[in-house]
């Protein structure tokens, strides 16, 4: 399980920017069923992070301060479940990269 606040951080370590530069999996040098992988596990959490900005837009309209706090504390606990098949750990140590991934993310996208 994925929790919500978790989402930015695994899309940045499949292919995100470090000022202009691109970073990510997705740019290393890998074979094409790994890349065909991160991509549709891409696609998918982009669509659950678009959702969660939503619900913290709308979260950020509420007035009160203390249902405020709730709601939040709701929406950084809520979790989704990859449906895409996981990529395989083995291919990703494969990679020869001077970016430092954090496999705290990797770990949840990879099998």
């Amino acid at each position: 399980m994925i929790k919500k606040n978790q989402l930015e951080g695994i899309l940045i370590q499949i292919e995100g920017k470090q000022g202009d530069k691109s970073i990510g999996l997705l740019n290393e040098e890998t074979g094409l069923g790994l890349k065909r992988k991160l991509r549709k596990i891409q696609k998918e959490l982009i669509e659950y992070w678009r959702e969660y900005k939503v619900d913290i837009e709308e979260v950020e309209k509420i007035e009160d301060p203390e249902k405020k706090k709730v709601e939040i504390e709701r929406l950084l606990s809520e979790t989704v479940e990859l449906k895409s098949e996981k990529a395989m750990m083995s291919e990703i140590e494969k990679i020869s990269s001077s970016f430092s991934y954090d496999f705290e993310y990797i770990e949840l996208i990879a099998s």
